[in-house]
């Protein structure tokens, strides 16, 4: 027996349906010309890409936020040298 090839659009389709809890897997699978293992299959690796998708924008805010943090830290420790130089002047004038 040949394997079809099903485009991945096919594939988010079929599994969205699993997802909204109208009709069973069994059913869904039958009405679409599909096995059940299948699209159990399909709905297991598109929760697993779901649920690591939001580590990964975890990941890239925390780095974000630490970029800026980095930048708004040496913008802060510019300042604070530039005012003890500006402090040391005014005392020398005294």
């Amino acid at each position: 027996m040949r394997k079809r090839k099903h485009s991945p659009e096919f594939r988010e389709q079929a599994v969205k349906q699993t997802l909204t809890g109208d009709e069973s897997i069994k059913d869904i699978a039958a009405g679409l010309g599909i096995s059940y293992w299948t699209l159990q299959d399909w709905r297991r690796e598109y929760l697993e890409s779901q649920k690591s998708e939001p580590e990964t924008r975890k990941k890239s805010s925390a780095e974000e936020e630490l970029k800026c943090l980095r930048a708004e830290n040496a913008s802060l420790r510019m300042g604070n040298t530039i005012l003890k130089k500006y402090a040391a002047m005014l005392s020398r004038d005294d």
